[in-house]
């Protein structure tokens, strides 16, 4: 015999309140100014203060680096990096800072996703669209340059409309760039880093970033030992500019990387750029074609004047 159902045929069904539908119109705190935000990113008023930081000066070429007078960038005129060009969303500057402090050291990962919009406009306009790549996903309000519409969230922009930073004239699409297979490749971190944080924020920007681009997101790139001496134990954002460009090779193993494939490195701040320097020289001896370089912020040098009278 069939039990009755205790519930009655009129009866509504209760909504479960960790649906995606319910949870992302919650209000959250905004991790900048601690204002009403929501679905844990920015308020109106920080986003358009970043963008509007963002905008300011001119740049080197080739390593982003916010130049206060005319001239070029010394530091990649003495010392060339191993990648092509490095893109940046923000400069390490309030508000910036705070927005890649709550990202790497507080667990706030899903600020990982409105950094990825900035970087994916860019890379889209230089003409990162890789042939072998599928439509990414409509997930963190990212989509391709292929769809009408964008999803729009509160205090937040598309990534289409997101305003870019000119370096020299109207950028335009590299026909060559389009023509490769573009792998996104995480800087690896270190064990003990990973160990307290419980992630690798540079992959987490990587993943978000491929799945705004629709490129395969392919961490080619390990720490192969933990093993490190004494001098090697100091973590690098502890060390200096010469420290930094002085420090030994990282500990890494880069698996074999097919032709006609491009690497596009991901990290959360560009300081020195030595080891984004060093990821790059492991990818080009593993086969790459070339490599581009993204990250979420870069550092404004206090003695910024010494790298602009070129």
């Amino acid at each position: 015999m069939t039990q009755p159902s205790i519930q009655s045929e009129g009866a509504p069904r209760t909504k479960r309140f960790w649906a995606p539908s319910t949870w992302l119109q919650l209000p959250t705190a905004c991790p900048v100014c601690a204002l009403t935000a929501a679905n844990g990113g920015l308020c109106q008023g920080c986003w358009r203060e970043l963008l509007r930081v963002r905008r300011q000066g001119k740049r080197c070429e080739r390593c982003s680096l916010l130049l206060t007078k005319e001239g070029g960038c010394l530091s990649c005129a003495g010392h060339p990096p191993a990648f092509t060009k490095a893109f940046v969303a923000f400069d390490y500057a309030p508000p910036a800072d705070v927005l890649v402090h709550q990202l790497k050291e507080r667990g706030r990962i899903a600020l990982a996703w409105p950094v990825a919009q900035v970087l994916a406009a860019q890379l889209r306009q230089s003409g990162f669209q890789s042939s072998a790549s599928a439509m990414p996903p409509k997930r963190f309000g990212c989509q391709s340059s292929a769809s009408a519409k964008s999803p729009k969230r509160s205090g937040l922009q598309s990534p289409t409309s997101v305003p870019l930073v000119k370096h020299s004239g109207v950028n335009h699409a590299d026909p060559y760039l389009c023509n490769l297979e573009w792998w996104v490749v995480p800087i690896p971190s270190r064990a003990a880093s990973r160990h307290k944080r419980g992630y690798n924020p540079a992959a987490v920007l990587a993943r978000t970033l491929a799945k705004c681009l629709g490129i395969r997101y392919q961490p080619c790139l390990h720490e192969v030992s933990s093993w490190f001496s004494k001098r090697n134990r100091q973590r690098q954002k502890y060390r200096n500019h010469e420290e930094r460009q002085a420090s030994d090779v990282p500990n890494w193993r880069c698996r074999a990387i097919p032709a006609q494939v491009g690497i596009l490195l991901v990290d959360d701040v560009l300081t020195s750029g030595s080891t984004l320097h060093h990821a790059a020289e492991f990818c080009l001896q593993s086969g790459a074609k070339i490599v581009y370089a993204a990250v979420a912020a870069r550092t404004p040098w206090p003695n910024n004047d010494e790298f602009s009278d070129f």
